[in-house]
This record gives C-alpha cells, sequence and structure tokens, in this order.
C-alpha cells in the first residue's frame, strides 16, 4: 500500500496526536528552534557541515528518557492500556498481541541504540540574548546557540530520523494524553480497519516508541524541547554516517546528519545558508574573539551575509 502524504497525515493525527498538534502550532506560529552547545562543537559543526546525534544512553538527561518508559508501562497496565488494547482487537484480532510482541522485540534497541539531537523552540525575546537556563546547562563557560529555521525538521525527507517535540508530563498527565490516543484510534477505527494491517501495526509501534524516548518530567517544560530521533538498529540512513568519537573521556559511537541538501532524499532545507537564521554567542570573557571567529565560519560556510547572523548575548557573565 502507498504511503501517500495524505494517509501519513491521517496516521499521525490518529497515533501521534500530540506531535501533529505540536507541529501544526509550530509552522502556523512561524517558530524557530535553536541548539545550545559549546563554541567547540559548534565550530566543528560549521567547518564539517554535520550535526551529531548521541546515544540517549550517554546524555546528561538519560534518566528523562528513563521517565518515559516508566509513564508507558505504568499506563500500559492500568484501564487505560486495557482500553488501547480493545481499541486496537476491534481493529483486527490480537492486533495489541503483535504490537507487544514488536515493541518487546525491539525495546533494548529502543532504549539503548536510539541517538538524539536535542533542539528548543526559541521565542522571538530571546534573539538578542538567548535563554540563561540553556546558557548554564549545555553551553559551559564558551557557549553558542544555533537559531535555526524549522522547514527541515517537518519536511518528508526519507533520511530514517524522525522529529518530535517533547511532552513533559507526569504520570496522570501521561495517562490523560493516552486516553485521547484511545479516543483517536476509536474514531478512526472504520478507515484503520479499510487499510492495511501492518500500516496500523505500524503506527501504533512508533506511537509506543516515540511516547517513550520523547516524555519527560513536568518539572523540564521550560526547556521546549523537541528531538531528532534515529534508530538505526531499526531503519538506518545511508546518508547519515556512523563514527567513533571521544567526549569528555569516553569513546562512544555517534551518528552525523550532514547539513547540505541530498535531493534524492527529498531532504532540503539543511544547507548551512537556509537553516542558521542567527548564532548568538552566549556569556564569555571574550565575546568578540568568539564573534569574529563564527562570522568567517559562517562566511566560509557559505553564508553571504555573515556579520548580520552573529550576535553576542547581553547577558552579563559572573565571574
Amino acid at each position: 500500500m502507498e504511503i501517500t502524504p495524505e494517509l501519513e497525515d491521517t496516521l499521525t493525527k490518529i497515533f501521534m496526536p500530540h506531535a501533529h498538534e505540536q507541529k501544526d502550532r509550530v509552522s502556523r506560529e512561524n517558530k524557530r528552534f535553536v541548539h545550545y552547545t559549546s563554541a567547540e562543537a559548534a565550530k566543528h559543526i560549521l567547518i564539517n557541515k554535520q550535526i551529531w546525534l548521541r546515544n540517549a544512553s550517554a546524555m546528561n538527561d538519560f534518566m528523562e528518557v528513563q521517565h518515559g518508559f516508566q509513564c508507558l508501562k505504568k499506563a500500559w497496565d492500568g484501564e487505560v492500556g486495557s482500553e488501547f488494547k480493545a481499541a486496537l482487537n476491534n481493529i483486527s484480532p490480537s492486533l495489541s498481541d503483535d504490537l507487544v510482541k514488536r515493541f518487546d522485540s525491539w525495546f533494548h534497541y529502543i532504549k539503548f541504540e536510539t541517538y538524539l539531537l536535542c533542539v528548543s523552540e526559541h521565542e522571538a525575546n530571546e534573539d538578542k540574548h538567548g535563554r540563561l537556563s540553556m546558557w548554564r546547562g549545555y553551553g559551559a563557560t564558551s557557549s553558542v546557540a544555533f537559531v535555526m529555521n524549522t522547514p527541515v525538521f517537518f519536511g518528508r525527507a526519507s533520511l530514517a530520523a524522525i522529529s518530535s517535540p517533547v511532552a513533559y508530563l507526569s504520570d496522570s498527565d501521561f495517562e490523560k494524553q493516552f486516553k485521547i490516543l484511545v479516543e483517536k484510534i476509536k474514531e478512526g477505527t472504520p478507515f484503520l480497519k479499510s487499510i492495511d494491517r501492518n500500516l496500523v501495526l505500524s503506527s501504533a509501534f512508533q506511537s509506543l516508541r516515540l511516547a517513550s524516548v520523547c516524555t519527560k518530567h513536568p518539572g523540564f517544560s521550560e526547556e521546549k524541547e523537541w528531538r531528532v530521533i534515529y534508530c538505526p538498529k531499526l531503519s538506518a540512513s545511508p546518508y547519515i554516517e556512523q563514527a567513533y568519537e571521544s567526549l569528555h573521556g569516553a569513546p562512544q559511537i555517534i551518528h552525523k546528519i550532514p547539513l547540505k541538501a541530498i535531493p534524492e532524499a527529498n531532504y532540503q532545507g539543511a544547507e548551512i545558508a537556509a537553516l542558521i537564521d542567527r548564532i548568538i554567542i552566549g556569556p564569555s570573557q571574550y565575546p568578540m574573539v568568539l564573534y569574529q571567529a563564527f562570522v568567517e565560519l559562517l562566511t566560509n560556510a557559505g553564508v553571504a551575509d555573515a556579520a548580520t547572523k552573529v550576535i553576542t548575548s547581553d547577558i552579563p557573565i559572573r565571574t
């Protein structure tokens, strides 16, 4: 069965209602994303025209990834989980059993071999200074924020990486969202019965997978995080390079997404000139030194008006 954009959109509305709603909002409000990182990492992104995806289990918020699995298990074992299984089985007998088998068979890879790029929604009032909590959390002492245009995140590229919003949910909040999912499945049952069973199964699997890796504790909600998610064991891309790098003295596997157009994969808008709206230099003892360096780096990356795209944050540094 051919998966047309219309079919994909309908399945997303049913099985990932929160993500669909947030993507619509971001597009409607012309939001931009921002990636906070060290100046050293930012330099390599611009020189190599690549951005890294790191293993979720090696990131500083790994316990928040665990939070999603715990919320899913609690909901699955409760009343709303029973309703979810019944709704699936109403579409096709034993569909919930097949979903359990598929999820269990991939659980190890989802938990330990998922690679992430974390970005945040960027607000217009942060254009001149960025977000102080993000500088503190991700930038160390020499920090940079890439403010990015969003079309590439929502395109239909065949790159095997998925962009999804993080949902900041307690156990009870998660159950409410799970209930919404159940109602969407019930409403869509006539349609779901009319399409290929394996497509329904795959959509339900993706729903649980993203719920697992994109749910965080509500205490982190001010981060407004989105994630680019890649699991090569599940679906590998020939365009995403695997490499071995040492980070903080720990050698590890990382994956590199190219920041260039790949027409044959329908991957557009990732070129540095199209992607970067601005670069904000974070609080630093040497802001002008970093400013000059990143103007040159942007220019060398093909950005004609680089000097107008680099801003030094006006947040005063504490020594």
